[in-house]
């Protein structure tokens, strides 16, 4: 029902003031991992062919890393080169490789992020980490591209692309003032 302060489920609907916005920046600190796991839609069903690595900046925002089911060798390339990125922050890559592989190769997206969780989860517990945020797309989220995540001793390995990597939320542009092409003015209509 329009004005209504409950929604659909019952509950008290919400304003957006206790939101927390994340920070943008080439060297953002204080930032824990939070999760590794499977994503959830809207209605908090599991979804197959996405995952989410979660971290919480100093401020208590959160920023999500979207992983996706690989399907082409270009995005089985990406994707392992982000997860290998965080992962070496972490343990060698001997290590990681050993602990990924453990038991058997993983046999699907699922069961490589239940072990990419079950490695790194327990091991990022209480570490803190140097991060690059930039703004993509009006979200704040990580680059492309590596490094965006380094330890606080090697916080100066995080670079700037000014090609690529946005600090500043992208604003819409100001209205101009006077008639628009295409549209009518009042002296058109009369």
């Amino acid at each position: 029902m329009y004005g209504s302060k409950v929604d659909g489920s019952g509950k008290e609907i919400q304003g957006d003031s206790t939101y927390l916005s994340p920070v943008a920046g080439e060297r953002v600190e204080g930032n824990t991992l939070v999760s590794i796991g499977l994503a959830e839609d809207k209605d908090g069903n599991i979804v197959d062919t996405r995952a989410n690595i979660i971290f919480q900046q100093d401020n208590g925002a959160q920023v999500r890393i979207t992983l996706f089911e690989a399907v082409e060798q270009w995005q089985f390339d990406s994707l392992n080169k982000q997860v290998k990125h965080v992962a070496t922050k972490l343990m060698t890559e001997e290590q990681y490789y050993t602990g990924i592989n453990a038991g058997g190769a993983p046999t699907g997206f699922q069961d490589f992020i239940a072990k990419v969780s079950g490695l790194l989860t327990p091991l990022a517990a209480g570490k803190l980490f140097t991060m690059k945020f930039v703004y993509k797309n009006g979200y704040v989220g990580v680059p492309s591209f590596p490094n965006w995540i380094a330890l606080p001793e090697n916080a100066d390995t995080l670079t700037t692309n000014p090609k690529y990597d946005k600090y500043i939320k992208e604003e819409p542009t100001d209205v101009a003032e006077g008639p628009v092409a295409g549209v009518p003015t009042s002296s058109d209509v009369f």
